[in-house]
């Protein structure tokens, strides 16, 4: 697999093997009152390639801005397996992502690492809240 883009979106899925996206890229994450969480699909735009059968990304987030008396947040960083990559005849995959405001703690501008098989992509988001 060839990662060849990504961007972060409101709501996707893949409907009928294309990519649905509804609300929009998001550029900034904000706490829901209700729930707590902040959720976030992540869509990578891939390319099958039959020599790199490896399925596999990491994504990794972490902070670009902080006020200084805070404390940095942990870096993330999860590893999609095969099994959970959702990977579609129109050359994409859909990872939701959710988080809470502890793993997010400082509000201000964070990037997110995509790294695939052969090369990574950053993608930088504010985080805040209502």
């Amino acid at each position: 697999m060839k990662l060849t883009g990504a961007f972060l979106a409101e709501r996707a899925e893949a409907v009928n093997g294309a990519l649905s996206v509804e609300g929009g890229v998001v550029a900034a994450l904000t706490q829901n009152q209700q729930s707590g969480m902040m959720d976030v699909c992540l869509v990578l735009l891939v390319q099958g390639e039959p020599e790199n059968p490896d399925k596999t990304v990491k994504i990794a987030i972490e902070p670009l801005s902080a006020p200084v008396e805070s404390v940095q947040p942990q870096v993330l960083t999860e590893t999609v397996s095969d099994e959970s990559l959702l990977v579609n005849a129109g050359g994409f995959s859909i990872v939701d992502l959710s988080f809470e405001k502890a793993d997010l703690p400082v509000d201000g501008i964070y990037t997110m690492t995509v790294t695939g098989p052969d090369h990574s992509i950053s993608l930088l988001f504010n985080v805040g809240t209502i």
